[in-house]
């Protein structure tokens, strides 16, 4: 009898010992929920052992089953504080991250914009036009041969239309710099260049574009004293102004005595002749370009013209503007004008 009980007991250790490792592979294999600390996985482990004990008829593991289930649930309380807690950090840190992906989205901005404003460095003011039509009349830089000049660019005219003009020279009537006879218009040297930054001011000049920059339009324009400048457009292709002028062939255009008019209010020209064009010469009187005019139904002996790098009769002093004697429509002038040439 004493041999019975006693195999009976070895296979309830084994039977236990069974359970207990059962239990452990299902621990193990994940079946307690990873937010649990290891002491609650033995206490669970408590509770298993002690329900299987208490099923084979060991009652004394009762009193360790309830102080194990009341350590449960302090565990489990006190997970759901560390849970809450931990929601409480992911949820600031989401907003913290939120934050920065604003501020990161709008330095980006910041920068693209500052990108789109910083304006290439190309040939042409109608380039850099077209490379953004929001860039504004300015000075930028252009590539002109080899170099890169600082270049005023107006960016539309009224009278001439839209888009990025290139300035190429600036002429002031009352003096000699750039007057028909100036070496100027026949070589590659540009004069004061500074004057080719400061817009629609008394600034002569002449800039590497008068032989760097090809172009379909020219616009002319004249200003009298403190006035606003006048323009006209000529549509005109070629590589270059130098390819137009330097070598002193005469080159005819056609815009009409009227429209070379718009560029001084008050100016005056004979009836007849009205010989127009780049390196245009009436006997004595010259324009590198502008139109003359005589009263006699001729070109030989003009006494009136409209000229950027004027020189001769009848006064070889006004080098850009108006000149008119001898019956000249709205009488004798001597309007000296400053004088712009600008390309596209």
């Amino acid at each position: 009898m004493i041999f019975k009980r006693k195999i009976k007991k070895e296979e309830q250790e084994l039977y236990l010992r069974q359970r207990t490792r059962e239990t452990e592979n299902i621990i193990l294999g994940g079946f307690i929920p990873a937010c649990f600390n290891m002491k609650i996985v033995w206490v669970f482990l408590i509770l298993l052992i002690c329900a299987a004990a208490k099923k084979k008829g060991r009652k004394s593991c009762c009193k360790k089953n309830q102080e194990a289930i009341k350590m449960l649930s302090e565990k489990i309380e006190e997970s759901k504080a560390d849970v809450s807690e931990l929601e409480t950090k992911v949820s600031k840190m989401e907003g913290t991250i939120a934050t920065l992906e604003l501020k990161v989205e709008n330095l980006t901005d910041q920068v693209t914009g500052a990108l789109l404003r910083i304006p290439p460095v190309l040939p042409s003011c109608q380039e850099i036009y077209q490379a953004n039509r929001k860039f504004k009349s300015g000075v930028y830089k252009l590539t002109l041969g080899s170099q890169e000049v600082p270049v005023y660019c107006e960016m539309g005219i009224d009278e001439c239309g839209s888009g990025g003009w290139t300035t190429v020279m600036k002429i002031d009537g009352k003096k000699s710099n750039l007057g028909y006879n100036s070496r100027y218009w026949s070589n590659k040297e540009s004069f004061n260049p500074q004057g080719g930054t400061t817009g629609f001011d008394e600034s002569e000049t002449k800039l590497p574009s008068y032989w760097n920059t090809s172009f379909s339009k020219i616009c002319l324009g004249m200003k009298v004293g403190d006035g606003t400048p006048k323009f006209i457009l000529m549509n005109k292709t070629a590589d270059s102004l130098y390819s137009l002028i330097a070598d002193g062939k005469y080159r005819p255009t056609t815009l009409g005595k009227d429209t070379w008019k718009k560029l001084i209010e008050t100016s005056s020209l004979q009836p007849h002749c009205n010989r127009e064009g780049f390196n245009s010469i009436c006997i004595t009187a010259k324009a590198r370009i502008g139109i003359h005019a005589n009263q006699e139904n001729d070109c030989n002996s003009c006494d009136s013209r409209i000229a950027f790098g004027g020189a001769g009769h009848p006064d070889d002093s006004n080098k850009c503007g108006n000149v008119a004697s001898h019956n000249g429509a709205a009488g004798e002038r001597r309007i000296k004008a400053m004088g712009y040439i600008l390309v596209q």
